[in-house]
């Protein structure tokens, strides 16, 4: 985690303008916190593991409930650009909150094009019912892309060293996020000349329960009471949420989350909490982040029905 931060934070100035009519833009931010009772009467020996992952340290009177659940969203709506403005409501803690740990993303990187023509089509979703969508249009381009058994797999690069990857694939019930190998191939894979690429514009917007969409993936520790150096009583999760933005367009892709671990004293209650490649039908996505030899994933989903595309 130490190194994947420094090498974010060094390459995450914004996209410089290589001349006057270059419009595109890179912003990048990756903020990592960590809220903690005031009443623990910190000491260097508690905070030095989670400074050594880059977390700025915050101590916090989680008594006073509102004023913290203000304090998590105002930094969360900073650092994702007004994307996501209420990560915690006002009633989210009480005197038994010992931590919040916080990781805020955001992405907006251009297409290596600049912005690319749009257009309209049909797109056809789980139900096969079809409906008339914005969409982006790239004719006569060189893309990294496969076809194999009606599975497509294309990337479309931005700035700033993104991928978008996109995985389509002719039979609905093969729709399935794109896996470690998938995004490992595209990337090694040479670029090949495609005489027309459309995918719909995409705008969509997620509130998650970790805890419970994860269930029994989440690391043990996480699934039951565990014991730190903040508080000498053992500690619950009481929540573990995210909130998600995405959006695909003509200009690029946007993007942004915030997630958070909530942890409260056990006692505590707990809060519920070429060819012609055309995306036109349920499609998964991953956007990757090339650093040093790697490519990092740092969002992935499933485009499934109409609720999320652009119509007008």
């Amino acid at each position: 985690m130490t190194a994947l931060n420094g090498l974010v934070q060094a390459s995450s100035n914004p996209y410089a303008p290589t001349n006057k009519w270059d419009n595109r833009r890179f912003d990048f931010t990756n903020g990592v916190y960590a809220l903690l009772a005031s009443h623990l009467n910190l000491n260097k020996d508690r905070v030095t593991p989670l400074a050594a992952i880059g977390a700025q340290i915050m101590e916090t009177d989680f008594s006073d409930s509102a004023e913290t659940a203000s304090k998590i969203n105002t930094v969360v709506e900073k650092d994702t650009k007004g994307k996501i403005k209420e990560l915690f409501s006002p009633e989210a803690f009480s005197q038994d909150s010992v931590f919040v740990l916080l990781h805020t993303l955001y992405v907006n990187a251009s297409w290596i094009w600049g912005d690319v023509e749009k257009s309209h089509f049909k797109f056809s979703d789980l139900n096969k019912k079809g409906k008339y969508v914005k969409s982006l249009a790239l004719s006569g381009t060189s893309l990294q892309f496969t076809q194999n058994n009606g599975v497509t797999l294309v990337t479309l690069p931005t700035v700033g060293g993104c991928n978008l990857m996109l995985r389509h694939s002719s039979n609905i019930k093969d729709i399935r996020p794109i896996d470690a190998a998938e995004i490992s191939y595209l990337r090694n894979s040479t670029p090949q000349y495609t005489q027309l690429f459309t995918a719909p514009f995409v705008s969509m917007k997620q509130s998650l329960d970790l805890r419970t969409l994860l269930g029994g993936y989440l690391p043990r520790v996480l699934r039951g009471s565990f014991n730190t150096a903040l508080t000498d009583r053992p500690i619950k999760v009481a929540e573990y949420i995210q909130k998600v933005t995405f959006e695909l367009s003509d200009k690029g892709v946007e993007a942004s989350a915030a997630t958070a671990l909530h942890g409260v004293k056990e006692s505590a209650r707990m809060y519920q909490s070429g060819p012609i490649i055309n995306i036109n039908s349920p499609f998964s996505f991953a956007l990757t982040r090339s650093l040093g030899e790697k490519d990092y994933l740092l969002f992935q989903g499933q485009v499934v029905d109409h609720d999320v595309l652009l119509r007008d």
